[in-house]
């Protein structure tokens, strides 16, 4: 996507609080653009997870992987994994337990959301408390990223639901 292509995101985006027309600097256009464009410059750049051990909310790439000796934030096959979903929604990964699938599909999630209007998507576990447990880890992913990249902020949310400014 090209800056002068993203009029698609820009107008008709209300701030969910004021109900206005959201306004960006060129330096935020920018950098929606880049976002837009790329899962990967959107996650290492501004999606936050939870790790305790560093205190709270994090960037992923600043991110310590518990019990990897060091190793800071994505795993090349987890980029790869999220370039994948990026590119293509018919997609069966089969991973081991505690690589980070949640985190990448919450990741992919939110990016979708964000930068597509009026999409639904859903969040489905073998137990509601689970899903729940994801769409709130989500709400604060979102709630973490600068509120002119929040795709009009949040319009209405709940225990199961949340809908964005952008009628996502």
């Amino acid at each position: 996507m090209e800056l002068e292509t993203l009029k698609w995101y820009m107008p008709g985006v209300l701030d969910a609080k004021s109900r206005n027309d959201l306004e960006y600097t060129m330096e935020q256009r920018v950098e929606l653009v880049k976002c837009a464009n790329d899962i990967i410059y959107f996650c290492e750049n501004y999606f936050k997870i939870f790790v305790q051990d560093q205190g709270g909310w994090v960037a992923w790439k600043d991110a310590i992987v518990p019990d990897s000796g060091g190793w800071m934030g994505m795993w090349d096959f987890q980029k790869d994994f999220l370039r994948l979903l990026a590119a293509d929604s018919n997609v069966i990964a089969k991973w081991p337990r505690q690589v980070g699938k949640s985190t990448c599909t919450r990741a992919y999630l939110l990016w979708y959301v964000l930068f597509n209007k009026n999409k639904t998507c859903l969040i489905l576990a073998n137990k509601e408390d689970m899903a729940i447990e994801q769409l709130d880890l989500l709400k604060e992913s979102l709630y973490e990223l600068p509120y002119w990249m929040q795709g009009g902020g949040v319009a209405k949310a709940n225990t199961t639901t949340l809908t964005l400014g952008n009628s996502s």
